[in-house]
């Protein structure tokens, strides 16, 4: 069962000198909308670090919990799935499109376009973590690892991703920063509704 991990993440990934601001009804309105509760180490997350990006030799924008767009960055993502699902007509893929039940709720993209998030199956902190390029069989990998888990086992390199292999290395010790920029948020008018998720 995925663990809490987020006092060994903080060991490798100084968190930002100031806290950043986070309200705790924006977190009950943004898990009211999707219709879940989020696991318990992705909202410490949100509070000791805020929305950023993850920086080694590759780069992950993390959507905080508590930030107001995060429907929005939920529903971005289910929608290029949809995209893809029609397209492709994928077999085989073993988890559905939030917010279908094990459906993927995104937590991180990257500016190759790859997404991470959870498959929705279970209690919240069971959740296990897919990171994935699209939804296509050969184009994702599943781990049984909460957030932190997935994140200190891929920074310190004790686990390394596919899309990883071959391709630049890094200095767990002294190549890990986290930034708060972000370029997900977009204003709600050019986002399309996807059924069940906002309305």
């Amino acid at each position: 069962m995925p663990n809490n991990r987020m006092s060994d993440l903080a060991k490798i990934l100084p968190p930002p000198s100031e806290a950043p601001e986070f309200n705790e009804k924006l977190l009950t309105w943004n898990q009211n909308k999707l219709g879940t509760r989020l696991p318990d180490d992705f909202v410490e997350f949100g509070k000791v670090y805020g929305s950023g990006t993850i920086e080694t030799a590759y780069s992950w924008q993390v959507c905080s919990p508590f930030r107001v767009t995060f429907p929005i960055f939920v529903m971005d993502f289910a929608r290029t799935c949809h995209l893809y699902k029609d397209a492709a007509e994928p077999e085989g893929v073993p988890f559905g499109i939030f917010p279908e039940v094990g459906g993927v709720l995104p937590f991180a993209k990257t500016p190759d376009g790859d997404r991470v998030g959870w498959i929705t199956a279970g209690e919240p902190n069971s959740w296990k973590v897919v990171d994935m390029h699209d939804y296509e069989v050969g184009d994702f990998e599943i781990f049984d690892l909460s957030f932190s888990e997935y994140f200190l086992n891929v920074l310190t390199r004790k686990i390394v991703l596919r899309r990883h292999q071959g391709g630049d290395e890094w200095d767990p010790a002294v190549d890990i920063k986290f930034d708060n920029f972000v370029t997900f948020d977009k204003p709600f008018s050019m986002w399309p509704t996807v059924p069940g998720l906002l309305v």
